[in-house]
């Protein structure tokens, strides 16, 4: 068995590796034997699979949304549509499987283009210290890594790559901001920024995914991630990378950054903004957060049904626009 999408009526499969995305409520079978139906993918698509209830362990249970190892029989369901009877499962082992073969994520063409962006503004900053961050945290190791990496499990950017792709273009939209914000004054009052600050935050902000999260899909919180949260975990490791690089960035810049940073998480954290830094790049986050969503709300309705439509496609909406 090579894809999902190539299954053919009749043939046998073995070791074949996918992801187990859902397991349906108990089923009892014609012959009264009882078993369980199974939504598996990759990421060519996806196929239901039937199971026997004692093939359903703990183990596979706590697979679900992860990689898992089948061997089965494909045989005709509805519309004679390829269907799978599963006669071994077993939870998949790390280094086992493709994970680009699962798991939808950046195509080669987007990270290289993300990684350009972000590294095309670090000629931006002219703060050595902060500058000297950037090339310690941002290497092409670490871009690589955000390149397989979410931003986040439950809010934007919840797929691989999330991570570089919100930091190159939450990046660029703090950056565009700050210019029409300067090119435009604020009326009588004078406008300034650091843009050392709102560079270094805005190219930061999904850093502590590194941490956080991980490696490993369908990817959890670590240890560390679940004890002390996302911004705790940011604020350490850039506290430490300042001190023992002996890097020449003062208390109050350091302050100044972590301050911004925080504020712009304003789902995980109550720190106000208090420099127009942190406004900027606050508003930039909850901005693409958004837009990231319902993109991903307008995709999964293509295959969901009618029933669990977004709010945004509410047709009983028009009673409130009428009135």
């Amino acid at each position: 068995m090579g894809k999902l999408n190539e299954l053919v009526i009749g043939e046998k499969v073995t070791g074949q590796f996918v992801v187990l995305k859902n397991i349906s409520n108990l089923i009892t079978n014609k012959d009264g034997s009882s078993g369980y139906v199974l939504t598996l993918s990759d990421k060519t698509g996806e196929v239901t699979g039937y199971s026997r209830k004692e093939l359903i362990t703990e183990d596979i249970l706590s697979s679900v949304k992860g990689p898992i190892k089948i061997s089965a029989v494909v045989k005709p369901g509805k519309d004679r549509k390829p269907e799978l009877v599963i006669k071994e499962i077993c939870k998949a082992k790390s280094g086992e499987y493709k994970s680009s073969d699962l798991f939808d994520g950046l195509s080669a063409e987007k990270i290289a283009e993300y990684k350009a962006i972000l590294n095309g503004l670090k000629k931006f900053i002219k703060h050595p210290g902060y500058k000297a961050l950037i090339e310690i945290c941002l290497t092409d190791e670490t871009l690589d890594r955000l390149a397989v990496m979410p931003a986040s499990l439950a809010y934007y950017g919840k797929y691989k790559g999330g991570a570089l792709a919100g930091a190159a273009l939450i990046s660029m939209m703090a950056k565009s901001a700050g210019v029409e914000y300067v090119k435009h004054h604020n009326a009588l009052h004078q406008t300034n920024l650091n843009w050392d600050l709102i560079l270094t935050a805005s190219m930061l902000n999904t850093y502590g995914v590194v941490d956080y999260f991980t490696q490993e899909e369908p990817f959890r919180k670590t240890s560390v991630g679940v004890e002390r949260g996302y911004f705790s975990v940011l604020q350490s490791k850039l506290e430490r990378l300042v001190i023992t690089n002996a890097l020449p960035i003062s208390d109050e810049e350091l302050s100044k950054l972590l301050n911004v940073l925080a504020a712009s998480m304003q789902r995980r954290t109550e720190i106000k903004a208090t420099s127009k830094e942190g406004i900027i790049l606050r508003h930039c986050v909850a901005m693409y957060s958004e837009l990231d969503m319902l993109d991903y709300g307008v995709e999964q309705d293509k295959t969901e049904d009618a029933d669990e439509v977004g709010y945004f496609y509410n047709t009983m909406l028009h009673r409130y626009v009428a009135s």
